[in-house]
C-alpha cells in the first residue's frame, strides 16, 4: 500500500489515538507479505502515546505484497497471549483489500 491509501491509514490511526483512553490497549501490527509487530500491546497512556504516534508514522510506505491473513494471524496471537483482558476486545484491520495471497 502506498500513496493516498497509506496516508489515510496513518490519519485514521492517529485519530484513533485521540479517542482512546488509558483504559485501552493497542498493539500496532504492520503487514505486507508477512506481518511484523511494530509495538507491544500497551496502554494508551501519556507515556506510551508518543511511541505509538512514532510507530504509526514509520509504517512502510510501499513494502510490496499484502497478506491480510498474516496480519490477522499475528493480531489473534497478541490477543491470545495477553496478560490482562478487557470486557471488549477488537481487531481493527486496515488494508486496501488487494491481497495476492487471499486464496491461502
Amino acid at each position: 500500500m502506498s500513496g493516498q491509501k497509506i496516508n489515510l491509514v496513518v490519519e485514521t490511526l492517529l485519530y484513533l489515538l485521540t479517542v482512546l483512553t488509558e483504559d485501552d490497549r493497542v498493539c500496532l501490527i504492520g503487514f505486507n507479505s508477512s506481518a511484523d509487530k511494530k509495538t507491544p500491546l500497551a496502554r494508551v497512556s501519556e507515556a506510551n502515546r508518543p511511541k505509538l504516534i512514532q510507530a504509526i508514522k514509520r509504517l512502510p510506505m510501499d513494502s510490496g505484497g499484502t497478506s491480510i491473513g498474516a496480519g490477522l494471524e499475528k493480531a489473534l496471537k497478541v490477543l491470545a497471549n495477553r496478560k490482562h483482558t478487557n470486557t471488549v476486545s477488537s481487531i481493527l484491520l486496515l488494508s486496501d483489500g488487494l491481497d495476492g495471497a487471499a486464496l491461502q
